[in-house]
């Protein structure tokens, strides 16, 4: 139970913050629209993590989840679905979450009890193409922003208000709500 207790203690005492590069705001509200196509949506994500790419069928699926769910949220369109091309138009996605780190400056502060600050990098990018099904007009849409986490012991005062996976979770909504605009701005444009 000790050992448990100072394991709990070290974890929320060591001071860690994440800061956003801020590449992609946030959306406060999305068009109103009647005019709304219905979209397919196919995923390929790619985890990379110091070069080395990791297979995690669970978080893809999360984040196909996450992202359906989000842009029914928006009410831009009629119909969002997953890996269906008989919809007005197919949105073809590659998001990829590279994760950089110095595995020894991070051992470095561990072994410092986070005195020698050390940081790591995740940066996510989408790549998606859209296209009209009737047409077969396609258009690129890339978006992508980064998290970078600071681990040192003077950052823990402002931990619990740069808390990196809260960070990481905003940027990453942030990144999917822009996707859903974007993708709706580009029917819209391709309608007219």
């Amino acid at each position: 139970m000790k050992k448990i207790y100072c394991l709990f203690l070290f974890i929320f005492l060591c001071g860690c913050a994440g800061f956003r590069e801020g590449k992609i705001s946030s959306i406060k509200s999305f068009p109103q629209t009647t005019d709304k196509a219905s979209l397919g949506i196919s995923l390929d994500f790619i985890v990379n993590f110091n070069g080395n790419r990791i297979t995690n069928e669970n978080a893809k699926n999360k984040i196909q989840s996450k992202i359906v769910e989000r842009f029914n949220k928006t009410g831009l369109f009629s119909n969002v679905v997953i890996d269906s091309y008989g919809e007005d138009y197919t949105l073809n996605i590659k998001y990829e979450d590279l994760g950089d780190t110095n595995l020894f400056l991070a051992a470095l502060t561990g072994a410092t009890l986070y005195i020698f600050p050390s940081y790591a990098k995740d940066t996510n990018v989408i790549t998606a193409n859209l296209i009209n099904n009737k047409t077969k007009r396609s258009e690129e849409i890339v978006l992508n922003d980064s998290v970078t986490t600071w681990q040192e012991i003077l950052l823990l005062p402002i931990t619990p208000f740069k808390h990196p996976l809260v960070e990481a979770v905003s940027m990453q909504n942030d990144l999917i709500d822009n996707l859903a605009l974007q993708t709706y701005e580009k029917i819209q444009s391709s309608r007219n």
